[in-house]
């Protein structure tokens, strides 16, 4: 039987360090049992447990560290994930790099109703902003400019390159299609149009940082690619992987998530891939399957990279609060869509795989929410949702809401 880390080094409570400090005192002769509480020499002992219990739990933490299962699983004493130790066990031991946030980035159109061009303009001189979240974005290529309409009154419109600005970085600066900008460094008749109109992206997406347990399963997953022959952990390492991605080319996102299907009839292979915000772009699937056949499909393989499915989860939260409610319901979906982003491919529940358990959509409400809630009810889903197939990533319904409703504060 293979012991646990846990088994091994335990951290000592100052309280039992204390107790082992007298023994070997009065085994020393000292008379420990006249000391007032308050003495000099008690005083100092009781500081030197205290070191010694902190030591402990420095070298537990190091012991931690060593190990990759282990390192993702610490936290610091608020709860926190801590990153730095995992991130030194998987560049030294995996080559595995974790995946560090990118902002949300893509073309805006806006149109010129007057005749006077605006720009050429440097490089974050010109900024846009969210109108529900408020997340701010700025021009990222130098250059661009909005052109004057040849009729007074027309609109004329151009496409200028923004990304999310940094304290925004990450899915924090996601904006979908629909959505209309609005243009807070203001020109006269120029205005910002609605995402995925008049040449502008379907969607500004950003990827927030890897965490810890994808951190975990990146070095997992490349244990499979240094297999021989093209072992199942290769092709996800590969699309996981975007250093290796971007030499074929330039996605429309990260692919942070991958999934492999045998046909056993034939004997194909499938590979199914998606990205924050939810099943990569085909265009995206074409530069993965570039990768996958130049470094890790075996000879006879026949594979096909394609996007993962979508399930749309149609969620509706009641939240209640005892203090302002502070924009709760935006943040609450946000929680919701960052939540089914870190949920592979074909959906888990820890021990039972294939179903968005309601436990998870309830967590991640509540934690994204101040001390002053008091209740969340969810009208739907209410049991938890099994996936279509093992090979389809939850959506948010456009259709969800998150109904925020301030209650009297107890008496």
């Amino acid at each position: 039987m293979i012991p646990t880390l846990s088994s091994l080094i335990a951290t000592i409570t100052p309280a039992n360090a204390l107790s082992n400090i007298l023994q070997i005192a009065n085994g020393l002769g000292l008379s420990t049992t006249s000391w007032g509480p308050f003495g000099v020499v008690m005083t100092m002992l009781e500081t030197m447990a205290q070191v010694v219990s902190q030591q402990s739990v420095d070298v537990s933490l190091i012991a931690q560290g060593g190990y990759v299962t282990t390192a993702a699983a610490m936290t610091d004493s608020n709860g926190n994930p801590i990153t730095t130790w995992l991130d030194l066990v998987a560049g030294e031991m995996f080559n595995v790099t974790r995946q560090q946030a990118v902002a949300a980035s893509g073309l805006v159109a806006i149109s010129n109703t007057s005749t006077t061009p605006r720009g050429p303009f440097a490089v974050g001189t010109v900024h846009i902003q969210h109108p529900r979240t408020g997340a701010t974005y700025s021009n990222s290529v130098a250059g661009e400019q909005m052109y004057g309409s040849a009729i007074a009154g027309t609109p004329f419109y151009s496409t200028m390159h923004f990304a999310a600005d940094a304290a925004y970085t990450g899915s924090a600066g996601n904006m979908v299609a629909g959505v209309m900008p609005v243009l807070t460094t203001p020109y006269p008749g120029c205005s910002c149009v609605a995402l995925g109109t008049h040449g502008s992206s379907s969607a500004l997406v950003g990827t927030d940082a890897a965490t810890n347990d994808a951190v975990l399963a990146a070095c997992q997953a490349k244990l499979g690619a240094i297999a021989p022959n093209g072992a199942p952990g290769a092709l996800v390492s590969v699309a996981t992987t975007p250093a290796i991605v971007a030499a074929y080319g330039t996605v429309s996102a990260i692919i942070t998530r991958a999934r492999k299907s045998l046909n056993t009839s034939n004997g194909a292979v499938y590979l199914y891939i998606a990205n924050a915000n939810g099943p990569a772009l085909s265009s995206d699937a074409a530069i993965v399957q570039l990768a996958e056949q130049a470094l890790a499909v075996p000879t006879g393989m026949s594979l096909t990279v394609q996007p993962a499915l979508t399930q749309l989860i149609l969620v509706q939260a009641y939240i209640y609060c005892d203090g302002t409610p502070n924009n709760f319901a935006t943040l609450a979906a946000n929680a919701v869509e960052a939540y089914f982003a870190s949920l592979p491919i074909g959906g888990t529940n820890l021990v039972v795989t294939g179903v968005v358990p309601i436990s998870g959509i309830l967590a991640a409400i509540q934690n994204a929410l101040t001390s002053s809630v008091t209740g969340i009810n969810l009208g739907s889903p209410l049991v938890n949702v099994t996936m279509s197939s093992p090979y389809v990533v939850p959506v948010l319904d456009p259709a969800s809401f998150f109904v925020v409703t301030q209650v009297p504060v107890p008496t």
